[in-house]
């Protein structure tokens, strides 16, 4: 799943923010994670929105996107035809 770009995901605690582009969101929301989700990077640590089922967990993540073009899967990784 590839981020959505200039998305940005703050949680602390029970306040959730989120904002898109220019659109820009707070709420409060039952459970307790500190966590940050950006372009390239993401760290969650807690208990997530009981609402949706009582889960816990730790996540951390790097991303990379990368783009290429070709006519085959040997061609875009430079294996020839």
């Amino acid at each position: 799943m590839e981020p959505q770009p200039g998305k940005v995901i703050l949680d602390a605690g029970p306040v959730h923010l989120e904002r898109h582009g220019s659109h820009e969101g707070v709420s409060l929301r039952p459970q307790m994670k500190v966590g940050y989700e950006g372009r390239h990077a993401l760290f969650k640590v807690g208990v997530d929105d009981v609402r949706d089922g009582l889960s816990a967990g730790v996540v951390g993540q790097a991303r990379r996107i990368y783009h290429a073009q070709g006519n085959s899967l040997n061609h875009v990784a430079g294996l020839g035809d």
